[in-house]
């Protein structure tokens, strides 16, 4: 219903739109005091460079672009790398995807993620850690400029497969004719209900002026096709429905703007952005059932995070000098976390540590009453089924109703015994009595008593002798966290067997309590991944105008300092408490509950934290040679340094061993070999001599950071050269020839990790990788239409991968390299020898009226990409090359769209034809290990290479149209998929682990595959205002 009420507003607004058409075409054209965010022209065929796209402020409200899904939705060979609960996590670009494509905002590189595949496969298809890349929102954006291809001249290490920089708005944007602007934008989206609001405002006055965005988003998980429909109390790797998360964004950007002179100005600012998903990880293959018809489980929360603070102060000169005709100096401050918080806990009244199902509580006189208010009184009496059967302990109502022990509470046992019970005064009433068992009879005792009560059970013994059997009860006052308990205490004073005296701790008391613990048990894990870096840009352009050839030189450097850690956390503790819960304890060296004695592990990590320095300068000239040949180039060099920061005592503690390729050692490496481990018992001879292993031991805890271990130094340079050929006044041919670099980062190096049955081996020899790209490009064009097909070959070199030892034993690192059979099959980070990948790309635009003069307005354009990459990998100690995953299989876009002259209205069409993945063009890392033992894998034993689960071939028809009823206002609303097309894209299906308890699906079957289908019919509706 939902769905065809939006189709019906649909048909609205565009109907408005034709009817505006009508009225339009016997009016005068009105000029509109349009919104004018500068940047470069994205639709001069003539400004295009080779393997880039511009896309605008106007482009990305025109195409309603919420996230970095959105935001290449309707490009061809560049996708959004998925990963699950986390959201997305970067780029894929000509064959590879995250750390290897850069991100940059206002030119300062965006947080990387742990890359290292040993840290990917061992932690984080476990969703213990938000191992992504953090995004940023759409609306503060000026401009996006994708590029495809190595692309480091721009952007340094990381531009391997390409780059998207963002560059944000400013206050002159707004102000090119006016003092003073304010705009109010808000949206809905039905695909994860999400609510937005926007609000814009920039002024000037005299030399100042500011910009302030803020934006605020709430939302939920993405719903999957046939959301509705799937059963939501499936839980674990077969759940088919979506997991349940409110997501809010956050983002503020600030700028002031300070313009002494016509060429002088001054920006400081702060651009932050925060992303906050909650839910349940219902997916989770450790998941308890849902739902319960008596009590509630556990069950696992999450509470992630991702924030990027950026404080910035930049400086720009625009006079003329014969160095440069502008230059700008910035300071950066950026901070950046990323968050994997999760809870095992239950909340709510049904939960199992809490469950009370007689519903007892206590009155203003700490009587027991029950789930319906009535006053229950502890009794003793027999049991009418059985009335020659013992008596028992009931709370029994006047009206008759009774619960028995043993039934609904218990009144025996150490967790009712009264004199271990702390009374906490919030609950109980301590200033009354509170009702108790004492020799299986219910008693009192007045918690506000101050002196000491008797109660005296002296008999005469067999030899007619007095024996004594005291009781003496007092009542103590604790005051401690700011609470008030009381506490029974009871000493027994009694004549023993052998007729001696004694006195003793007494433990007879009992408080009748329910049998639940009164208070949820929760478990919780965070994990955070910090950022921190400090960096100086300075930047100059120069154009020199000479007799016969043009240079437009740009050429500047920086120093940048960034700060790499990990600290993770975890513990447990007591929540939702309940009047019968224990929650005092005196000392918790004796052990404890959870609320009594929270646990709490310290800070730990799994990374070392690390610094590196970097230091670049780059050059570029644009050189026109004259109106048909231009020629460009490029050159720049990076020098990185990785220091690593660990300080025994004041970092988080990290795993035994963890040092070991960075450790030197105070004692002499012990080896097997030795003539004083050798002994005439094998079983206790050579390696597992009991002297030799205490040895062994003492010489791996003795390991420390090599005081002269100087880092890891990367010197790098990249370079361009391209080439703009415009021989006749419609055709232009350009060819490019670039070279980027990404270094290693501080996990691939250092990552060292011992688990039971492999070891994960660090590398502190590698080198950087290398991508050079040769791509030649053919553009037809009239006036700003065009059509563009380009040809491109990326070749990797010293390409880095996970190496996977096999079964064989053959960590050899200690004891001279002699083989023991306590080695680990080993995996290590490695430099494969080559990667490439190859493709063709086609993108056009064509305005009908540079074809038919009487058809202005109406467009239609075409982008098409097909790639293939092969990479170089080991199986069984043989080199073979297998298909690289990061790859989108061949796809299409067609867009069809009308803009009214007076741009009163407008539409667009967008066509997705996506191809199936093939297997072929697949790899599972894992196949053989899998072959090996007979997995099964979609009802069948896997024996080949490829990937287990593949994206089908589809086709998707997007509507988007707006409507402006006057100058200042405008409607824009979008239908998505409007034929219900179910289908699952490639990123969602390479997300899907083959092993680990997240992202996972039934390995056997595929059952849960329908959770990561994209949504159905869905629609977008936005609202805008401007003064």
């Amino acid at each position: 219903m939902n769905k065809l009420r939006f189709s019906m507003v649909a048909l609205l607004v565009l109907g408005f739109g034709v009817n505006l058409h009508a009225a339009d075409i016997s009016s005068n054209q009105v000029e509109l005091d349009s919104v004018t965010v500068t940047g470069e022209s994205e639709n001069d065929p003539t400004q295009k460079k080779v393997g880039e796209r511009v896309k605008s402020a106007k482009t990305l409200t025109k195409e309603q672009v919420q996230d970095t899904r959105d935001l290449v939705k309707y490009e061809t060979g560049v996708s959004v790398v998925e990963t699950g609960r986390f959201g997305a996590s970067g780029y894929s670009i000509r064959g590879v995807d995250e750390n290897r494509v850069a991100i940059t905002i206002d030119g300062l590189h965006q947080a990387e993620t742990l890359s290292s595949q040993g840290f990917k496969e061992l932690f984080e298809g476990y969703g213990n850690f938000n191992n992504t890349r953090n995004g940023v929102e759409v609306e503060t954006l000026k401009q996006v400029r994708i590029t495809k291809g190595a692309d480091s001249i721009k952007t340094g290490s990381g531009a391997l497969g390409g780059s998207v920089m963002f560059e944000t708005k400013d206050a002159r944007d707004y102000l090119l004719d006016k003092d003073y602007f304010y705009g109010f934008k808000t949206g809905y989206s039905t695909a994860n209900s999400q609510k937005y609001n926007s609000h814009t405002l920039a002024a000037k006055h005299k030399w100042f002026d500011i910009l302030f965005i803020r934006t605020d988003r709430k939302g939920h998980e993405t719903k999957n096709y046939g959301y509705d429909e799937y059963d939501d109390s499936v839980v674990a790797a077969e759940r088919e429905k979506a997991d349940p998360y409110t997501i809010k964004k956050e983002s503020n950007l600030l700028k002031f703007g300070f313009s002494p002179t016509d060429t002088t100005r001054v920006t400081a600012g702060l651009d932050y952005y925060k992303d906050n998903p909650k839910g349940h990880d219902y997916s989770y293959n450790l998941s308890l059932s849902q739902f319960s018809d008596t009590v509630e489980e556990e069950k696992r929360y999450t509470n992630d995070l991702s924030t990027r603070k950026n404080y910035f102060v930049t400086f720009e000169n625009f006079n003329e000098t014969p160095f440069w005709d502008s230059a700008k100096l910035t300071l950066s401050h950026q901070k950046t976390k990323t968050r994997a918080k999760t809870e095992e806990r239950c909340f709510g009244d049904n939960c199992r540590d809490i469950n009370n199902q007689a519903g007892l509580h206590l009155d203003e006189n700490n009587n027991y009453l029950d789930k319906d208010n009535k006053l229950l009184k502890l009794v003793k009496e027999k049991d009418p089924a059985s009335p020659l059967g013992p008596e028992y302990i009931y709370l029994k109502s006047d009206d008759g109703t009774k619960y028995k022990e043993g039934d609904k509470f218990r009144t025996s046992g150490k967790d009712a015994i009264a004199t271990t019970f702390a009374f906490d005064c919030n609950f109980f009433n301590c200033e009354k009595p509170v009702n108790l068992i004492f020799e299986d009879k219910p008693i009192s005792i007045d918690l506000s008593s101050k002196n000491e009560t008797i109660f005296d059970r002296s008999y005469e013994g067999w030899d007619k002798k007095q024996r004594k059997d005291i009781y003496h009860v007092t009542v103590e006052t604790i005051n401690k966290n700011n609470k008030i308990y009381k506490k029974i205490n009871s000493i027994r004073e009694y004549t023993s067997w052998d007729g001696t005296e004694k006195k003793d701790q007494d433990n007879s008391f009992y408080i009748p309590l329910p049998y639940s613990a009164g208070f949820s048990k929760n478990d919780w894990k965070q994990r955070d991944l910090d950022n921190e870096t400090k960096q100086v840009n300075l930047d100059f352009e120069k154009s020199i105008d000479t007799e016969n050839i043009d240079h437009f030189l740009s050429y500047g450097g920086l120093y940048g300092i960034n700060k790499k850690s990990m600290t993770n956390i975890e513990g447990s503790n007591g929540s939702n408490v309940k009047w019968w819960a224990n929650s005092y304890k005196e000392d918790c060296k004796s052990g404890g509950n959870t609320l009594q004695c929270p646990i709490f592990s310290g800070e730990e990590s799994f990374l070392v934290p690390t610094t590196k320095t970097q230091k670049a300068f780059y050059i570029a000239d644009d050189i026109k040679i004259n109106d048909f040949i231009v020629l460009k180039g490029g050159f720049r060099k990076d020098f990185i340094k990785y220091r690593v920061d660990y300080e025994e005592g004041k970092s988080p503690k990290i795993p035994d061993g963890f040092l070991g390729a960075l450790a030197k050692h105070d004692i002499e490496k012990p080896r097997y070999t030795d003539p004083k481990y050798i002994g005439t018992d094998p079983k206790k001879s050579g390696e597992n001599h009991p002297q030799y292993l205490a040895d062994r031991k003492k010489f791996i805890e003795s390991a420390r950071i090599d005081k002269k271990y100087k880092g890891n130094i990367f010197n790098q340079t990249s370079h361009f050269i391209s080439l703009d050929l415009d021989p006749i006044d419609f055709l232009r041919v350009q060819g490019k020839y670039s070279k980027g670099f990404r270094a290693p980062t501080p996990d691939e190096l250092y990552f060292n990790f011992r688990f039971p049955g492999f070891i994960i081996v660090p590398n502190t020899k590698l080198k950087p990788e290398i991508s050079k790209t040769k791509e030649v490009a053919l553009t037809l064009y009239n006036n700003l239409s065009f059509i563009t097909v380009s040809g491109f070959e990326t070749k990797y070199k010293d390409f880095l991968d996970f190496r996977y030892v096999g079964a064989a034993k053959t960590n050899k690192h200690v004891d001279n390299g002699i083989a023991l059979s306590t080695d680990l099959v080993g995996y290590q980070n490695v430099n494969r020898a080559v990667a490439k990948v190859t493709g063709i790309e086609i993108d056009s635009k064509i305005n009908l009226k540079d074809i038919k003069a009487d058809l202005p307005g109406f467009y239609f354009g075409v982008k098409y990409t097909r790639q293939k990459g092969k990479i170089l990998v080991t199986e069984d100690g043989k080199d073979v090359f297998r298909p690289m995953n990061a790859i989108q299989p061949n796809k299409f876009v067609y867009n069809i769209g009308y803009t009214a002259p007076n741009d009163k209205f407008g539409a667009d069409i967008f066509i997705t034809h996506a191809n199936a993945k093939k297997p072929g063009d697949t790899y599972n890392m894992f196949w053989l290990s899998e072959k090996r033992e007979d997995i099964i894998v979609n009802n069948k034993k896997v024996q080949d290479s490829s990937a287990h689960w593949l994206s089908n071939k589809y086709t998707t028809i997007d509507l988007i149209s707006y409507v402006r009823p006057r100058k200042n206002i405008t409607f824009r609303l979008g239908a998505y998929n409007l034929t219900d097309k179910k289908y699952i894209n490639w990123e969602s299906a390479r997300s899907i682990r083959s092993f680990g308890t997240t992202n996972r699906v039934r390995k056997s079957d595929s059952l849960g595959l329908n959770r990561f289908n994209a949504p159905g019919r869905n629609f977008k509706l936005d609202f805008e205002i401007t003064f």
